[in-house]
């Protein structure tokens, strides 16, 4: 059994603007998403480097290093460049999707299912 989604001939979409989402309009967007936003899949070293990117790190989902993410945007002043939306509802995955600029993962070699999904 292979882990994708279901292939559907056409996903209805309403398109909106950044501003419409609450972004920036002004500002690329890099997005990671994911309801496995967990420790060691790369996002604390994307927020850190985000200190010296001209653009908003977009977080869309859950996971167990949500916590530590939101202590470092405050200890590395990040509040501007970065927004945390939480799990949303497919449709409102969607249209945050549609503005980003960038999707960005950077799972480390930390165990099995990890090393096996980036051979």
């Amino acid at each position: 059994m292979r882990n994708v989604p279901v292939f559907k001939e056409k996903i209805n979409v309403l398109v909106k603007s950044k501003v419409d989402l609450g972004l920036p309009q002004d500002k690329k967007i890099i997005l990671l998403q994911g309801a496995g936003i967990n420790v060691d899949r790369g996002s604390e070293e994307i927020l850190e480097a985000m200190q010296w990117i001209d653009a908003v790190f977009l977080i869309v989902g859950s996971g167990d290093v949500l916590p530590k993410l939101k202590d470092l945007v405050k200890s590395f002043n990040l509040e501007h460049k970065v927004v945390f939306t939480g799990r949303v509802p497919f449709e409102k995955l969607m249209e945050y999707t549609s503005v980003a600029d960038v999707g960005v993962t950077l799972d480390k070699d930390t165990n099995l299912n990890y090393r096996i999904l980036n051979q």
